[in-house]
């Protein structure tokens, strides 16, 4: 990084750097230390640090329009890394790292074993904070959960949506400003609504039941083994899965284009292929703007 130090011009590119390192780093504890050191330097680095994180106030009309031709690629870069839904660990998603005991990077997947005995595979970019014993929070992204049988329920919070399982296999994740939970095992109660293996329910951010069905147990969980396996969902919800094996962000440049249904089983080892195989229903196009930042938009 180069620039006199006190020219806000090249401190905001500084910072920009250092949301495009972050970014594209799957273990992010390296980056995120000399951010942190970076940001002490002065108020000016942390009001560019601030700008920075800001900037993607620009890209969410932009991206859907003719006003994107005439943006500045840094600009249109760190738009598109905080519109794509999962916000990872820029601006707000650097508490979200930090509030975070368990956490995993671009396209890993992580077993956790807690000390009640309860099991936890975290899906690529996600964050869970251990709150009390046998209580949690899911930060952001997705996880299965395989709960040790015990007297006292295991309670869980996904956004403001409330979670309970004595001895339950579930399927939870956030993704598109919803809350998804699949049960494969036992019986969880959501919102006071009580759901049995196989029951699915899809929830606002606010806890608010959105639609609920039935899968087979095949369904449940199956980016675990690779693939991930959808069925009549929004488009949005679908690529923001996908999004989680793929660098930097994945921006959906119209509301109307995310809100399609699709249906589809999509192999995760190949997620731009997946990403891909899941727009083509909807008449959609898939183009890698730079590494960092994909944008799904109608042909």
């Amino acid at each position: 990084m180069t620039g006199d130090p006190g020219s806000p011009a090249p401190l905001l590119d500084q910072a920009i750097d250092l949301v495009i390192r972050l970014q594209s780093e799957p273990q992010p504890e390296v980056t995120l230390s000399l951010i942190q050191s970076w940001r002490q330097r002065s108020p000016q680095h942390e009001a560019a640090w601030q700008r920075a994180a800001r900037l993607h106030g620009l890209s969410g009309a932009a991206l859907a329009g003719d006003n994107a031709r005439g943006m500045p690629r840094r600009a249109l870069l760190i738009g598109g890394l905080a519109v794509a839904g999962t916000g990872w660990l820029v601006g707000p998603g650097l508490i979200t790292a930090a509030r975070a005991d368990y956490q995993t990077g671009l396209a890993e997947v992580r077993d956790v074993t807690l000390t009640d005995g309860s099991t936890v595979t975290l899906g690529p970019k996600t964050a869970l904070a251990l709150t009390a014993p046998r209580q949690a929070r899911l930060l952001q992204g997705m996880a299965f959960f395989a709960i040790a049988p015990a007297p006292q329920p295991f309670r869980l919070l996904a956004d403001h949506c409330a979670l309970a399982s004595p001895d339950g296999q579930f399927d939870l994740s956030i993704q598109a400003h919803e809350v998804s939970l699949s049960v494969g095992r036992g019986q969880v109660t959501a919102q006071g609504q009580v759901l049995h293996a196989g029951d699915w329910l899809r929830l606002d951010a606010e806890g608010k039941p959105l639609e609920a069905g039935a899968q087979t147990q095949a369904q449940i969980g199956a980016w675990r083994d690779d693939f991930l396996i959808a069925r009549d969902e929004p488009l949005a919800s679908v690529a923001a899965r996908i999004a989680r094996w793929l660098p930097g962000k994945v921006v959906i440049a119209s509301p109307s284009l995310g809100a399609r249904r699709i249906s589809g089983i999509y192999d995760l080892r190949d997620p731009l292929a997946a990403l891909q195989a899941a727009v083509r229903p909807t008449g959609g196009q898939v183009r890698q703007v730079t590494r960092l930042m994909t944008v799904i938009s109608a042909l």
